[in-house]
């Protein structure tokens, strides 16, 4: 007698989906953060948001084992390397930004003063030199 048993399986869902798809929309909020280049409280909250989803996913044990084998030490360096470039690069436009928003903080005073149009010409024309110089 020739008995063949079929298999059935299901398909669940993980159990990390729920984080995962957390991440991802947190990811996709913070781009269009980027892209706003708009520095508020509600941002701030949601790049805390960020930081306490990915610190949750990097708690998983199973991303955990998957990261500490071997053979992905030299991918998770790499990629080490990389986030800490993109924090050197986002830490730079976030000066400029800043230097940039002073800087016009001060020539709209110096365009509201009244007095010698001259000197905010001058401190204008001073301004502009020490911009290029950066």
């Amino acid at each position: 007698m020739d008995q063949s048993f079929h298999v059935r399986s299901i398909s669940l869902p993980l159990r990390t989906r729920p984080i995962l798809v957390e991440v991802e929309e947190a990811l996709q909020r913070t781009s269009h953060l980027v892209l706003q280049a708009s520095s508020t409280t509600l941002d701030g909250f949601r790049l805390g948001h960020l930081h306490d989803c990915v610190e949750e996913l990097l708690r998983l044990p199973s991303l955990r084992q998957a990261l500490l084998r071997p053979d992905q030490n030299k991918w998770l360096e790499e990629e080490l390397e990389v986030s800490i470039v993109l924090l050197d690069l986002c830490g730079a436009v976030k000066d400029a930004l800043v230097s940039t928003k002073e800087r016009v903080q001060d020539l709209q005073s110096a365009l509201r003063r009244r007095g010698d149009r001259t000197s905010n010409v001058s401190y204008v024309l001073a301004l502009a030199r020490e911009e290029k110089r950066r």
